[in-house]
Parts: C-alpha cells; structure tokens; sequence
C-alpha cells in the first residue's frame, strides 16, 4: 500500500467510509465462522466467485459514472499527472462493503477480490483507483478481523506466529511489485488477470471442500 499511496491512487475519502462500512461484517464473520458448517458454503463462495470471474471476463471497463446529486464526486491527481474524474454513488457502496467484509471475514479470503471488481465495475473508480483504494479498505477490514480473532483467542502464537510473519513478509514484498507493474499494465489486462485469481480461488474452495 506505500507505493500506491506514493502514487496518489488511494481515494481516502471513499476508502475511508467504505472501510469503516466493512467494520460490523468483519466482526461478524470473525465470530460465526467457528459455528457454520464449511464445506456447502465453501462450494457457493466458489461458484459466487466464478461468476465474478465471468463476468470481468466478458464486460468492458466500465464508462464514467454520469454525476448524479446522490453520489460522491471525485477527482484524483496521481504523481505522474494522470487524472481521475469519477462519481460514486456512497450508500451502495456502503451496503455492499458490509456484505463483503462479512464474507471476507467469514471465509478467511482477501476482500480485494471481491471489493476490487465491485469497486470498478458498479461503484464508478477507474481499476487503477480502485485496485489502490480496495487495498487501503482492505488493511481496515483485515485488521478488524485479525483483532477479533484475537479476542476470541483463535490465534495461538508459536508456529501461527511465524506463519503470519512470513506471509506477512511474501505479502509486503509483493504489494510494492504489483504497485509498480500497474503503473506498467493496460486496465484490460489487470482485469484478464484478476479474473484468473478469482477463478484460481474458487478452483481452490471446491478442492478444499
């Protein structure tokens, strides 16, 4: 998230409130994942995300958001001059942040991959302002989750915290390349590649069913 900051692609307005509307379904999720039954809801997230796949697959980039008197109009500058002029309409961006810091929590799943498609397809932001801004909502909700878990004392330190150390590591490391490659990457492309970890991800819930 420091170098899409660096690069000025972080809508912290917008990130800002639909991070805080991620709040109560990341809590939520933390505390009935340990009472719900895995393996059928694991084979819906699959298809759930399948479809998402699908679906970035055969749309185009979203246009411009025709500014309305109910949404939230932005403009972003980043370091290299690039300009962002976009509407978003807040209070369905809001509920649908709730849904997916609900999922996200409940699943143990990055929200980005669900946040990132929804935020550029439906709620307006270019995938690049999108991509950037999901992540800044992403370390909110995720942090949420995490101290949940940590008051319910799920987590265990010893090798659970070496495991997170590493990942920790992995995912720092490989943040700031994906940064930097974007500056690089058409929209088409991101949206080809996102559709694939989606698919890989839901590949993935099915096998562990």
């Amino acid at each position: 998230m420091r170098v899409e900051d660096e690069q000025r692609r972080i809508d912290l307005r917008v990130g800002g409130i639909l991070g805080a509307a991620t709040l109560p379904g990341s809590i939520a999720g933390a505390l009935l994942v340990s009472h719900v039954p895995r393996q059928a809801f694991d084979i819906v997230m699959a298809v759930v995300l399948a479809l998402l796949a699908l679906w970035l697959l055969t749309s185009e980039p979203h246009p411009p958001r025709a500014p309305r008197s109910s949404n939230t109009h932005r403009i972003l500058i980043d370091t290299s001059g690039r300009r962002y002029e976009y509407d978003v309409p807040m209070l369905p961006g809001v509920l649908l942040s709730v849904v997916i810091g609900f999922v996200s929590s409940f699943l143990g799943i990055g929200g980005g991959v669900i946040h990132v498609p929804v935020m550029s397809q439906l709620l307006g932001p270019p995938l690049h302002v999108a991509t950037a801004t999901s992540h800044f909502v992403l370390a909110i909700m995720s942090g949420t989750a995490t101290l949940t878990h940590l008051a319910q004392g799920s987590y265990r330190a010893g090798d659970g915290l070496r495991r997170s150390i590493a990942l920790s590591v992995g995912v720092i490391v490989g943040a700031q390349l994906g940064a930097r490659l974007s500056l690089k990457t058409s929209v088409p492309l991101i949206q080809r590649l996102l559709s694939l970890a989606l698919l890989a991800i839901a590949a993935r819930l099915i096998a562990e069913a």
